[in-house]
């Protein structure tokens, strides 16, 4: 017989169902790479892993860990809506001075700072002294980042719009008679 152990929120939990709890929330929800990786047979573990996630006590483990997991990490949709409008509001402005040279990277805002995804940078050794200089800088992907605001703000929704109404025939294949219509 299977030992159980107690979890402490949704009571008593098998080893291979512990393993496969961790292991899903830990693989990116590979439901059939977590039934194997807690001992299930590679040819059965789709089968496995579908069972385990429809049983309920499973499912609310899955998101007690899962909830854990994006509390100690602190994500939130709150934050990753800011993260992504970082990405996609990004101004290359922000990244000059007055003068038009180069800031240096410490004196970039935070929005700006965030949406960095890189820089080219050359160094000039000039009477034995040694200067960094900030060359180019590079940006995340503008239109990628709107995209996903746009589409997490449901702007841009795929809708079929018919122009006529289609005409729709109706054929009795019973052979029987039509009623006879009443006044």
């Amino acid at each position: 017989m299977p030992v159980r152990k107690q979890s402490a929120v949704t009571g008593d939990f098998s080893e291979r169902e512990i393993l496969f709890i961790y292991h899903y929330c830990s693989n990116g929800n590979n439901g059939t790479e977590a039934a194997i990786s807690a001992g299930y047979s590679p040819r059965a573990a789709n089968v496995q892993a579908s069972r385990m996630l429809a049983n309920p006590r499973i499912k609310v483990e899955v998101d007690r860990v899962m909830g854990k997991t994006l509390a100690k990490l602190e994500v939130t949709v709150e934050r990753v809506l800011l993260e992504v409008s970082r990405l996609g509001f990004a101004d290359i402005r922000k990244c000059f001075n007055a003068d038009g040279t180069l800031k240096p990277l410490h004196e970039l805002d935070d929005d700006t700072a965030a949406a960095l995804v890189g820089m080219d940078v050359i160094e000039i050794e000039n009477d034995g002294q040694t200067r960094v200089v900030a060359k180019k800088f590079k940006f995340a992907d503008k239109k990628g980042s709107l995209e996903l605001l746009g589409k997490h703000l449901k702007m841009w929704t795929d809708k079929i719009e018919v122009s006529d109404r289609p005409m729709v025939y109706v054929k009795d294949m019973t052979g029987r008679k039509k009623p006879e219509a009443t006044d």
